[in-house]
């Protein structure tokens, strides 16, 4: 997540999911300044709320757009750091693996 806003300070990140009626909401939460985070990405990245509707962000207004699917909310994210191919499928074999051992 550093690398998507250089000098931004990222200790950690993770995905995270509220709870929403019947679904749940996925987002990344950034530690340790989450909200200041995702105001810099927004910032550096000023295509990210067409992107976010495109894949159906349900809550855009938060700090990170929440989405009601994983998949989505990774989607978004590949989709908004325009990433070569080859850095793409790395990152969604990661992805892949992240989303089985938290059960997302």
């Amino acid at each position: 997540m550093s690398h998507a806003v250089p000098g931004a300070r990222v200790e950690s990140a993770w995905v995270s999911y509220v709870p929403w009626w019947d679904v749940r909401l996925y987002f990344i939460f950034v530690d340790p300044d989450h909200s200041g985070y995702w105001l810099q990405f927004k910032k550096r990245h000023p295509h990210w709320e067409r992107v976010a509707l495109k894949y159906g962000a349900k809550a855009i207004e938060a700090a990170c757009p929440e989405f009601d699917s994983f998949e989505n909310l990774m989607n978004w994210l590949l989709d908004v750091l325009i990433l070569p191919q080859g850095e793409r499928q790395l990152i969604r074999l990661l992805f892949k693996q992240l989303k089985q051992e938290c059960k997302c």
